[in-house]
């Protein structure tokens, strides 16, 4: 089969394909015609075909990735210098942080390029952009990538290397790892390179959600159950039937007529309906997959998901649940773009002085109360000054604010005197032994022990 590979390969590159990553133009790899002529069919327990392209159509999905979207598409993301002291600083003077920060590329701000890079970590498992060179070792634009990407592991100089096969307009073409930055998602598959897609790991709650959402919209599309029947003894005309259903609408239909007094003519019967178990279990069916795409699938709170039933909305339980959120649903997330970023645009010299970082302080942030308290503890005990929390609730500096405090009763013993005096270690302890002698003179009152 060799020889059939190569010369498949060399005729038509375009369209000989590996079974992973079908990359027909027009077609997405998960597309179900495709899928099936390739043997990947995305169908179902529940019958309905799951891909990434229809996902969306569930409601559960498209609010849990437009969530974490959300989240991770508006949190500052800076460019740091690391300084000697171990301190970092903003390098807003680098290139590089103008990319993150603003425009990865003319046409698309940061936070847009953010949101498509989660939309792809959250429905594909993974996401590309190409990296644009300036000539001279410089970055001059990152560029998002279709997602008609297949990344194929080779040996190259005695190593493994990467290499992305790109499929867009018609044409395809093979980036270098160098010039293509791969972003992961989180959940992992037998494929070194590529992660797997929620999509395909949730695929079949998913489609219990979906199946259970159509049978509820073909039970409302038909107009659902009615309230009663009028049970009529013998057999009716079609004319007469429609006449007494007619008039009896007439009647008690509509609010203004809610309460009136009901007159059955003589044999007949009002009998009110209901719905069925089927129906019942059918809702409860679709509210918990929802429930399990979000929190079991994305790691969305209940409260996040409209499940506030159990949950207290009152008090500090909804924000620890937020700070829970950030803490282990998105700072992975965080962490993962930061090293990807790191590894792609800086050399290993670079990655000792620079580094990427979000700023997620504003998202753990407690109540006021609790931020107060900390913020006295840390001026208190020296840890921060004045002006530095000032900046951190986006207040001007105010002059003397720069200086750190330190509680005058908590020092070394040896240095109390040369705290209180400002002197010397040894001038304090020299007056220090002065006072301790003049104590214990009998002159003064002494008695030689103290």
């Amino acid at each position: 089969m060799a020889w059939f590979d190569r010369i498949g390969r060399w005729l038509a590159p375009e369209l000989y394909m590996e079974r992973r990553g079908v990359v027909f133009a027009g077609a997405h790899p998960r597309d179900p015609v495709i899928a099936a002529l390739w043997g990947l069919s995305a169908d179902t327990d529940a019958g309905i075909a799951v891909t990434v392209d229809n996902a969306m159509q569930v409601p559960a999905v498209a609010s849990s990735v437009r969530l974490l979207s959300e989240t991770v598409a508006t949190i500052p993301l800076d460019l740091f210098e690391v300084m000697g002291d171990g301190n970092s600083r903003r390098a807003t003077e680098q290139p590089l942080h103008a990319l993150v920060h603003d425009a990865p590329v003319e046409w698309l701000s940061s936070t847009d390029w953010r949101r498509r890079l989660m939309h792809g970590l959250l429905l594909d498992g993974n996401q590309y952009n190409r990296i644009r060179w300036d000539g001279i070792g410089g970055i001059k634009a990152i560029e998002p990538l279709p997602r008609s990407v297949t990344p194929k592991m080779i040996a190259f100089d005695g190593a493994q290397r990467v290499n992305y096969i790109v499929f867009q307009g018609g044409k395809q073409e093979v980036l270098a790892s160098i010039d293509c930055m791969h972003f992961r998602g989180p959940f992992q598959s037998g494929d070194l390179v590529r992660a797997a897609s929620p999509i395909d790991i949730g695929r079949e709650l998913i489609a219990r959600n979906w199946a259970a959402g159509a049978y509820i919209s073909r039970f409302f599309a038909n107009s659902a159950v009615p309230k009663a029947a009028l049970e009529i003894p013998g057999n009716l005309g079609n004319e007469a039937t429609k006449k007494l259903r007619d008039d009896f609408e007439r009647r008690h239909k509509g609010i203004e007529n809610a309460h009136k007094l009901v007159i059955v003519p003589g044999g007949m019967k009002l009998s009110p309906l209901a719905s069925t178990n089927e129906e019942s279990q059918t809702l409860e069916l679709y509210k918990q997959t929802s429930l399990e795409i979000a929190s079991r699938l994305y790691g969305i709170p209940p409260h996040l998901s409209g499940d506030t039933e159990k949950v207290s909305s009152w008090g500090t339980g909804i924000e620890q649940m937020d700070i829970g959120y950030v803490k282990h649903v998105v700072r992975p997330y965080l962490e993962g773009i930061e090293q990807t970023l790191s590894m792609a645009l800086l050399s290993p010299s670079g990655r000792r002085k620079f580094k990427f970082e979000f700023n997620v302080e504003g998202l753990l942030r407690g109540d006021f109360k609790s931020r107060m308290e900390g913020y006295a503890l840390m001026i208190q005990w020296g840890m921060t000054t004045v002006n530095e929390i000032r900046r951190l609730e986006n207040l001007a500096p105010i002059a003397g604010g720069d200086v750190r405090m330190f509680p005058l009763n908590y020092a070394p013993a040896d240095q109390i005197m040369a705290v209180l005096l400002r002197e010397s270690p040894a001038e304090a302890k020299r007056a220090f032994d002065a006072l301790l002698a003049d104590m214990r003179a009998p002159a003064n009152g002494g008695n030689g022990h103290v």
